[in-house]
C-alpha cells in the first residue's frame, strides 16, 4: 500500500516517515512531498492514503483534496493542523476526509487513523468484485446510490456530487426541484434485518404501491429508496415535474388502495420542493415529523394533514404528567377513562376528537420523557407499540389500550431506572458484557436510551474516561489476564478481546501498559504496570 506525505514543514514529513515503522501496519512504500503542486505529481501513480497538513502556503489541504476529489483519484485523507476548528472539519468532511489529528499529534493516534484507512481500502477492495454485476443493474445503481445519499450526514459539494450523479448515468434534471415523500410502514421490520418472506413481501407490495401511486413509472425504481431506521420501515419517493396539489392527492389514493388492499394503515410525509442537494436535510426533517406526528394519512411539512383537528382539547390532560412522576397508573388510567366515558355518553367521542386526544397525550408523555432526556423512538417503535397507537382512535376500547401500554411502559422504564441506579451503572454493566464484541458509544447509549452526544458527557463526567477508552481499558485488562494465564498467540488474544487487527491491538495496549504484548508475556514482573 502506497502512502503520501504532504507538509511545507520539511522536518514534519521526516518525523512522520521516520518515526513509525510503516511496514507493520501494511504501507509498503511512502511518498513525501513539501506542497501541494509535489503532491499532484505523486498521483501519476496510485495512492492509498494521505496525510497533509492543512494550512500550506498557496494551496491549502482542503484545496488539494478538493482536487483529488474532482479527479475521482480513491484514497483516503487524514489530515494534520494545529487549529481544532469546526470550520476546518466541516469543509474536510464535505470531500469525505477520514479524519483529522492535532499538531503535535500523538504517534499512537496516527498509527490508529491509518489503520482505519488501511481497513477502510481492504473493505472496498472485497467489493470490487461484485461492481460488475452492479453496473449491469442500473436501477439497482442508481437506488443505491440515492439511499447513500439520502441517509448522509455529510454533503457533498454540487461539483462533487454531479460528478458522481454522471458516473453512474442517473438521468435527472439537476437544476430542477425534486419533491421528497417519506412513507412510513407502520408494521415493525423482521427481527435484526433477517431478509424472511414476510419482511421481504412486506417491502416488494410497499414498493410497487409506490411506483404505480407516486411515481407512476414502474421504469423508475431507483427513485423508490426502501430504507430502515429505528425498526420502522421507509420507502423515501423522489418525485420531479409533478405539482404539489397532483402530488398530494397521489398520496391520499396510495393510503386509501393500501388501506383497502393490506388492511394496513400508512403514513405519507410530503415535503416542499427542494434543489437536489437539500434532499438530505429534507429527509431529516420529514423523519422528525413522523416521530411527533403518529397520525397515518397524509402530511405535508408545514405540519397541515387531511384529517381536520378540533380547535381544543376534548379531555383534561393536565394531570398526566404529574401522575407519571409519581408512577400512580392506577389513577392516571382511571382519571383518563372516566372521560372518555363521559364523552361518548354526551355522544362528542368523533374521530376527530378521539385523534385530538391521542395527539394531546402522545405530547404531554414525549414533553416529560424530553424532560427527563429518555430517547422516546427507543421504547415506542417496538411491533406492539406501533400496532396499539394505529388502531387507538377506532374506538374508547382501543384508546383505553393504547393508554395503558403507553403508561405502563413509561412508568414501569422509570422504575426500573430508580431500582438499577444510574445510567451510567447500566452502561458499564453492558460494557463489561459486551466489550469482547464491536460495540460503539451509539450502541450503549441505545441500551440505557440516551441520545449519544448527551449519554458521552454523561459517562466521561461519571468515569473520568470516554466511552471508547474505558471499552479500550476493559479489552486491555482482559487480554492482560490472557497473555498471563493462557499461551493464545499475540493475534489469538486480540481477536478475543475484541480487537479485528493485530497491530492496531498492539498499539492500544502499549499506550495503556507501556509494554507491547510480546514484552508483557515476556516480564512477569511487569505485568502489574500501570496498574491497569
Amino acid at each position: 500500500m502506497r502512502m503520501l506525505i504532504v507538509d511545507d514543514n520539511r522536518e514534519m514529513v521526516a518525523l512522520i516517515r521516520e518515526m513509525i515503522d510503516w511496514r507493520t501496519v501494511g504501507i509498503t512504500e511512502v511518498v513525501c512531498a513539501y506542497h501541494v503542486d509535489g503532491a499532484k505529481a505523486a498521483f501519476e501513480d496510485k495512492v492509498d492514503i494521505v496525510i497533509s497538513d492543512i494550512e500550506m502556503p498557496r494551496t491549502n489541504g482542503l484545496q488539494f483534496i478538493k482536487w483529488v476529489r474532482e479527479h475521482e483519484y480513491d484514497c483516503e485523507f487524514i489530515f494534520l493542523t494545529c487549529h481544532d476548528s469546526f470550520h476546518f472539519v466541516q469543509e474536510a468532511m464535505k470531500f469525505s476526509a477520514l479524519s483529522y489529528v492535532l499538531k503535535p499529534f500523538d504517534c499512537d493516534e496516527l498509527i490508529g487513523e491509518v489503520v482505519k484507512a488501511r481497513d477502510r481500502i481492504h473493505k472496498r477492495v472485497n467489493m470490487s468484485t461484485y461492481s460488475a454485476l452492479w453496473l449491469e443493474n442500473r436501477a439497482t445503481v442508481e437506488q443505491k446510490f440515492w439511499r447513500d445519499f439520502l441517509l448522509s450526514d455529510t454533503v457533498p459539494e454540487m461539483a462533487v456530487l454531479n460528478s458522481r450523479m454522471e458516473n453512474r448515468r442517473i438521468d435527472i434534471d439537476k437544476s430542477a426541484p425534486v419533491s421528497l415523500v417519506l412513507v412510513k410502514l407502520t408494521k415493525a421490520t423482521a427481527e435484526d434485518n433477517a431478509e424472511d418472506e414476510e419482511s421481504v413481501m412486506f417491502e416488494y407490495r410497499g414498493m410497487q404501491m409506490v411506483l404505480n401511486e407516486i411515481i407512476c413509472d414502474a421504469s423508475l425504481v431507483g427513485r423508490a429508496i426502501p430504507f430502515q431506521r429505528h425498526d420502522w420501515q421507509y420507502i423515501a419517493c423522489l418525485v420531479c415535474g409533478v405539482d404539489r396539489e397532483t402530488l398530494l392527492q397521489r398520496c391520499k389514493t396510495l393510503v386509501e388502495r393500501y388501506r383497502q388492499l393490506f388492511s394496513e394503515h400508512i403514513a405519507c410525509y410530503v415535503g416542499e420542493p427542494v434543489p437536489i442537494h437539500a434532499l438530505p436535510r429534507q429527509r431529516e426533517r420529514l423523519e422528525r415529523l413522523g416521530y411527533s406526528d403518529y397520525r397515518t394519512g397524509v402530511i405535508r411539512l408545514e405540519g397541515q394533514s387531511d384529517a381536520k383537528m378540533p380547535s381544543s382539547m376534548p379531555v383534561d390532560i393536565s394531570r398526566v404528567r404529574e401522575l407519571l412522576n409519581k408512577g400512580d397508573k392506577l389513577c392516571l388510567m382511571q382519571n383518563m377513562k372516566e372521560q372518555l366515558e363521559m364523552l361518548l355518553a354526551e355522544g362528542k367521542l368523533g374521530l376527530r376528537a378521539m385523534y385530538a386526544i391521542q395527539r394531546g397525550v402522545e405530547q404531554e408523555v414525549f414533553s416529560y420523557l424530553k424532560r427527563c432526556k429518555i430517547e422516546t423512538e427507543f421504547l415506542f417503535s417496538d411491533a406492539s407499540y406501533c400496532y396499539l397507537q394505529s388502531k387507538a382512535a377506532a374506538s374508547t376500547y382501543d384508546m383505553i389500550k393504547w393508554m395503558n401500554y403507553l403508561f405502563t411502559q413509561v412508568i414501569a422504564y422509570e422504575a426500573s431506572r430508580r431500582e438499577q441506579g444510574a445510567e451510567t451503572n447500566r452502561a458499564l454493566e453492558f460494557i463489561h458484557a459486551h466489550f469482547a464484541e464491536n460495540i460503539t458509544r451509539e450502541e450503549v447509549a441505545r441500551h440505557v436510551c440516551l441520545a449519544p452526544e448527551y449519554f458521552a458527557k454523561q459517562f466521561k463526567k461519571g468515569i473520568g474516561m470516554t466511552v471508547k477508552d474505558y471499552i479500550n481499558h476493559c479489552r486491555i485488562s482482559a487480554a492482560m489476564d490472557l497473555l498471563k494465564t493462557t499461551n493464545l498467540n499475540i493475534t489469538e488474544v486480540a481477536s478475543q478481546v475484541g480487537f479485528s487487527d493485530s497491530s492496531y491491538f498492539a498499539v492500544v495496549f502499549k499506550k495503556n501498559t507501556g509494554l507491547s504484548p510480546s514484552e508483557f508475556r515476556a516480564a512477569p514482573h511487569q505485568k502489574e504496570h500501570n496498574g491497569i
